[in-house]
């Protein structure tokens, strides 16, 4: 299994898998607004991951802090 960093956005990660990512697995480490906290606010994790999920990913997320405030936001 690959690992990679990704930055990419919906539009972009869409057109280079095709719109297809059923079987794949996207991790994401990290999913608080700021550092340290379980501040979901505004987090940039939420639309990354329900992206991902619509277009068929399993997604894997994990933050040292953030996971119990992040389960009330995400499609576990």
């Amino acid at each position: 299994m690959a690992f990679c960093s990704i930055s990419l956005s919906s539009e972009r990660w869409r057109l280079r898998s095709g719109g297809d990512m059923r079987g794949k697995t996207i991790a994401v480490l990290g999913l608080t607004f700021k550092p340290n906290t379980d501040d979901m606010r505004e987090a940039p994790s939420i639309p990354l991951i329900t992206a991902r999920q619509d277009m068929g990913a399993a997604v894997r997320a994990y933050d040292p802090v953030g996971m119990e405030q992040a389960k009330g936001f995400l499609n576990t």
